[in-house]
């Protein structure tokens, strides 16, 4: 078992205002927690409302997994508003 920890910046240009952001935010949070078994938080730009910082992290059955996991879901295009 291995614990993976990633930690991304992501743009949001849709966004107008902080209470917007945060509503992005909390749905991607909440479909990728859904989605993966893992945990999330915003660590960084808390106050910047048209980018945010989140960290990843949960575990995965092996180090191949993890990898072939990651590329997948980095690839993907979703919208999660």
């Amino acid at each position: 078992m291995h614990i993976v920890l990633l930690q991304t910046t992501i743009s949001i240009p849709q966004v107008r205002s902080l209470k917007e952001k945060r509503r992005v935010i909390k749905s991607m949070k909440d479909r990728t927690v859904s989605q993966m078994n893992v945990s999330v938080a915003e660590v960084d730009q808390q106050e910047v409302w048209n980018r945010a910082e989140l960290a990843v992290q949960g575990p995965i059955a092996g180090s191949a997994h993890a990898s072939a996991t990651l590329r997948l879901r980095s690839g993907q295009g979703s919208s999660f508003d």
